[in-house]
């Protein structure tokens, strides 16, 4: 097999047209076209359904792929371990973090290892933790950091800290100046929501279905600062990560409200693949990340 063709089908596959294939690696549409029908016609398979505007994978196309993507992934892990051997002097991390863990607890561990380690290139993407997970299994991704617990035979899960979510309102809301409310009182409340697949949305349901309550959700939103802002403008109650509403619950903009019975506590986590050894790099990045908490919380 042609690697050299492969891997132009795998970016003409990722990317969903010769043209954007062509632009990010920054060769000829028509060069790029080539060796991929040059491609199918030495595996002797039609890869693509190409339509007026848009393509797509034949059933053979999807399958090249799958492997592709395992080949590639695996072909970057082979340059890390290399880079290992010189240590931690040049290097390349990738990283996929749920929002809550990349606001509250990355920034600060980032910056530490990369004043530590200026020459080590980090690359970070934001996701719930569902797509985190997805992203890490899928080898998209060295390491994941999540605010959840899982089951996975595929990963090795780190335990980072424990982080609590809590209710939270307005300080101008009819509730923000209640010691405490009953769950009866919170069950009538409008609730501004993070999207499905967020960990912060799995654990506060978890817990409100343990007191009997069904929230009454107004408004979804994809992301802590999106939430806090609706909350803020008095759209409804939130249940956000304790660390995450530190700033606005010292600028006076929001207030926690106890409720009689609930406690949320959940773990944040770090993953990797288990068929996937880590590099010294990867390893000094969970010790530093270890350091952050210690000195945050």
């Amino acid at each position: 097999m042609n690697f050299h063709q492969l891997r132009l089908f795998y970016v003409v596959a990722q990317c969903g047209s010769f043209s954007r294939a062509a632009e990010k690696l920054s060769i000829s549409q028509p060069a790029v076209s080539a060796q991929v029908k040059e491609f199918e016609k030495e595996l002797a398979l039609q890869l693509f359904e190409r339509g007026s505007k848009i393509m797509y994978l034949t059933e053979a196309g999807k399958l090249i792929q799958r492997y592709a993507q395992q080949i590639f992934a695996q072909a970057n892990e082979l340059e890390r371990a290399i880079e290992d051997l010189k240590g931690l002097a040049i290097g390349r991390l990738t990283i996929a973090s749920s929002t809550t863990v990349a606001e509250c607890i990355l920034p600060h561990a980032l910056g530490l290892f990369k004043t530590a380690y200026p020459a080590i290139q980090l690359e970070m993407q934001i996701a719930n933790s569902t797509k985190v997970v997805e992203w890490v299994s899928e080898r998209h991704f060295d390491l994941g950091f999540i605010g959840n617990e899982i089951e996975s035979d595929e990963l090795v899960i780190v335990p980072l800290c424990e982080d609590e979510i809590g209710v939270f309102v307005a300080t101008n809301h009819p509730l923000a100046n209640r010691k405490s409310i009953t769950p009866e009182e919170l069950a009538q409340q409008l609730f501004v929501a993070r999207e499905r697949g967020s960990a912060t949305r799995l654990n506060a349901e978890r817990v409100l279905q343990n007191l009997g309550i069904k929230p009454k959700i107004s408004l979804e939103l994809g992301g802590n600062e999106a939430v806090k802002r609706a909350v803020c403008t008095g759209l409804g109650v939130g249940m956000l990560s304790i660390f995450s509403l530190t700033p606005e619950i010292k600028a006076g903009m929001v207030k926690i409200i106890p409720v009689e019975g609930l406690a949320c506590y959940r773990n944040f986590t770090a993953i990797y693949r288990r068929d996937k050894e880590l590099t010294s790099a990867e390893k000094r990045l969970l010790e530093v990340v270890r350091e952050s908490i210690n000195q945050i919380s």
